[in-house]
């Protein structure tokens, strides 16, 4: 599955991307949203993915319960759950 993207805005960056984001100035710069939007550099380009929809969530959610089922069956059951969590960039 592809999804195609049409790019709304255009933007000269005084510095690259990574450099940028480096010194914690990329955000700003770019004035991106803080509502949980995924944005990510990706070779120099910036992208923006819509979140997850809830059918997503909910599939996520019933493997997570299958998983603490399994692991409470059998306590020597391999996996775990971990929930994402946001990188914040420090110790890089």
């Amino acid at each position: 599955m592809s999804v195609a993207a049409v790019a709304h805005r255009h933007y000269l960056l005084p510095d690259t991307p990574y450099a940028m984001w480096v010194r914690d100035e990329l955000a700003g710069f770019l004035d991106l949203p803080k509502d949980g939007t995924r944005v990510e550099v990706i070779a120099g380009e910036i992208v923006v993915s819509p979140g997850p929809s809830l059918s997503h969530n909910m599939i996520v959610g019933d493997i997570q319960k299958s998983a603490a089922r399994a692991e409470f069956a059998d306590p020597g059951f391999p996996w775990e759950c971990a929930h994402h969590r946001p990188r914040s960039g420090a110790g890089l």
